[in-house]
């Protein structure tokens, strides 16, 4: 396959969390307080790219380049803080970033994470966070440097999750697929997808849920409770579910 429609599938990835090995976990705990933290892993679609990368771009400083970064998302310009609310720049405050990336190895992996005091600030947090991130302007920080041209388009970011629909209270977590907002992605994004489907790609999501309580229930037969039934995993394969949006799909009570 030509390096062109490879880096074709990296900008389009760029901009589609299912593109990436997602894990999200969410640490929630008796006094409403909680834990987030979203993982995303494109390093064996990286390792493809390196392996048809041209030399003369491989030798380059930028592709050789290798970073290791935390970053405080609160800590922006006072003329990007004029765009949030006081409560936003709370939950931005409260919120980091860790990249890590290493083009010539194959890895490039980014780490979301927020803490919070309340199931309504975790709430808003899920359902504005890609509104949040790009009021910030933190895609700037997402896009590898050392690719070539074809490559050159802003990323947003991801994470959006305006593909679901919430519920989140003390005693309930769960989100549902929004069809209408699914079928245009998969409209609008049809060649990409096909080509992720012909390169035999299987880019995994897993969703974990340490609870205060034991679960009563999950909503999601795939789903497994540990034996004390504090601790719910999900774990989809992106592409299929694409196809069976139900999988998405779960409500814990506990």
């Amino acid at each position: 396959m030509k390096i062109k429609s490879l880096l074709v599938l990296v900008v389009f990835c760029l901009f589609l969390s299912s593109c990436f090995d997602v894990e999200e976990t969410y640490n929630l705990n008796a006094d409403g307080s909680y834990a987030v933290n979203y993982n995303l892993d494109m390093g064996r679609l990286f390792k493809m790219v390196a392996a048809m990368t041209p030399d003369s771009i491989k030798q380059s400083k930028a592709y050789k380049e290798s970073k290791d970064t935390l970053v405080n998302l609160g800590s922006m310009p006072d003329s990007l803080k004029q765009r949030f609310s006081p409560a936003e720049l709370n939950l931005m405050k409260q919120s980091d970033v860790h990249m890590q990336l290493n083009l010539s190895e194959g890895v490039f992996k980014l780490d979301f994470m927020n803490k919070g005091k309340s199931a309504d600030e975790l709430s808003y947090f899920v359902s504005n966070f890609g509104e949040l991130l790009q009021k910030g302007k933190i895609g700037d920080i997402m896009k590898p440097k050392g690719l070539p041209a074809e490559a050159g388009e802003e990323p947003d970011v991801p994470f959006k999750n305006k593909e679901y629909d919430y519920v989140i209270t003390p005693n309930t977590f769960g989100r549902m697929i929004k069809l209408d907002v699914l079928a245009a992605k998969k409209d609008k994004d049809k060649q990409a997808f096909e080509l992720m489907k012909g390169m035999n790609m299987k880019m995994t999501s897993t969703v974990v849920v340490n609870l205060p309580r034991p679960a009563k229930s999950t909503g999601n037969p795939n789903a497994v409770l540990s034996a004390d039934k504090k601790q719910f995993t999900l774990k989809l394969d992106m592409l299929e579910a694409l196809d069976k949006p139900e999988l998405l799909n779960f409500k814990i009570e506990y």
